[in-house]
């Protein structure tokens, strides 16, 4: 079955394809990934905060968090850079898109599982988890998810207070505009229907 065209070029416009997003992605996923890659390295042996069981679904979801960053951040770059190879084949973006979909829900589901296995264990063995350099990263990681989940809403709060008080004056401002333009239209066109009338 062909795709709509023009559902693929709306869907070409979205937020991947703008050089702007794939900068601010790389921008905060690249550091995220070498900090999880050091942190993984240095310590991966030498972690023994809590329990095994514990520092090991740390391991698992760190490195998952990585290898979704890294993944996410390839093909968002990769739809940006062939853009005018993917509007020739729409299948071959429906798939890229299909990919990328899934590594957001991806990222959705495993911040849930990483909230409930970082702060849902009722566990005594684990008492001072803080101690542990992966569980720092781990909480590290989830501090910039809950960021980036809760940005919009924060960006719509600080914005409160420009609608509400700077708003109305912005309206004003282009309604005096908008009339002295029309003013000036209308003097311009007496001025020539008095000159054709001469």
């Amino acid at each position: 079955m062909a795709a709509n065209p023009t559902v693929i070029n709306a869907r070409m416009n979205e937020i991947a394809s703008s050089w702007t997003t794939v900068v601010i992605i790389t921008i905060a996923n690249v550091p995220q990934i070498l900090a999880g890659m050091i942190v993984l390295y240095l310590y991966w042996d030498l972690d023994h905060a809590c329990d095994l069981e514990h520092v090991n679904k740390w391991k698992i979801w760190s490195v998952l968090c990585i290898v979704r960053m890294a993944i996410y951040t390839v093909l968002i770059a990769y739809i940006q850079q062939y853009r005018a190879y993917l509007q020739d084949n729409p299948e071959r973006y429906q798939k890229l898109v299909s990919l990328r979909n899934t590594i957001e829900a991806f990222a959705l589901i495993w911040f849930v599982v990483g909230n409930m296995w970082l702060f849902g264990d009722d566990d005594d063995t684990c008492i001072h988890p803080h101690d542990s350099h992966i569980y720092n990263l781990c909480f590290s990681y989830l501090i910039i998810m809950y960021l980036q989940i809760c940005a919009p809403c924060i960006l719509a709060i600080l914005l409160i207070p420009v609608f509400c008080f700077c708003l109305p004056c912005f309206i004003r401002v282009l309604a005096r505009l908008h009339d002295s333009r029309r003013t000036q239209v209308r003097g311009r066109i007496s001025i020539c229907t008095n000159a054709n009338s001469i």
